[in-house]
């Protein structure tokens, strides 16, 4: 009996390293993107200093401000309306109807054990406890099929 409890507990310590490395992992994934940020801001700006001064010469200094602004908005235009219609994709949903189900059927498993194990305990015969446990599982095996 100690050993399954011993094995459970290397098991969760390892877990909790593993999730302690990936948050790790992740924060300083973060922190380079967002000093990569940094530097697309300032190529950003480049670019629209570069096409200011090319355009500078042929179209003077109002139009040339009004035609970078142009494709500024344009460009604001198309990617908030990228980002409004971005939604939910088929397998987000499954997982989600997933989860659900498996949530429902847990709640289901854990009220029917807490109901039959007392009641058989309480009948004392350890061959009926068995056989209940069966049917239990029967139940939940047919039940998960079906789903």
């Amino acid at each position: 009996m100690i050993r399954p409890l011993r094995l459970a507990q290397v098991a969760a310590e390892a877990e909790i390293l593993r999730w302690q490395r990936m948050a790790a992992r992740t924060a300083y994934r973060a922190a380079y993107a967002a000093i990569a940020l940094i530097f697309l801001v300032a190529v950003l700006a480049n670019l629209h200093i570069l096409v200011a001064l090319w355009l500078l010469p042929k179209f003077g200094a109002v139009t040339t401000s009004l035609i970078v602004m142009g494709g500024d908005l344009v460009l604001l235009i198309g990617f908030s309306a990228l980002a409004a219609m971005s939604s939910p994709g088929a397998i987000e949903r499954e997982a989600l109807q997933v989860r659900e189900a498996a949530r429902v059927q847990l709640v289901e498993a854990a009220a029917t054990a807490s109901l039959i194990a007392p009641l058989v305990r309480l009948l004392g015969n350890r061959s009926l406890f068995r056989v209940a446990m069966a049917g239990f599982m029967a139940k939940m095996f047919t039940s998960a099929m079906r789903r």
